[in-house]
């Protein structure tokens, strides 16, 4: 609990603190029940468990967080590329021809320049 105090929130901790104090009563008494120390016992681990799926819940939604910025920017990337006009080393942009330009289209066997 010390190392994610700062993650974990006070209406969980209450319950595991107050869980800790009673089981600590409980071992002060020389004379305590095996069968109501094994009850503190599962009763605090079952309180604690709480604390560790709230902290496993927080990481899981800061990973899917980092990963939905990640494919956001991904997309971002791939829309920029798209948008960016490809230009040939004559500046004429590509699938374009120039103007004036005659396309012709070679007769078989004959070459066309």
């Amino acid at each position: 609990m010390r190392d994610n105090d700062d993650k974990i929130k006070d209406e969980l901790k209450k319950p595991v603190n107050e869980k800790i104090s009673a089981l600590k009563e409980l071992l002060k008494d020389e004379n305590a029940d095996h069968d109501a120390l094994k009850k503190a016992t599962e009763e605090l681990e079952q309180e604690a468990q709480k604390i560790g799926t709230e902290i496993y819940k927080d990481v899981e939604n800061k990973e899917a967080n980092d990963d939905a910025k990640k494919d956001d920017a991904k997309k971002e990337d791939a829309k920029k590329e798209d948008d960016d006009v490809k230009v040939t080393d004559n500046n004429e942009k590509e699938g374009e021809k120039k103007e004036g330009s005659e396309e012709k289209e070679a007769e078989e066997g004959e070459v066309v320049q």
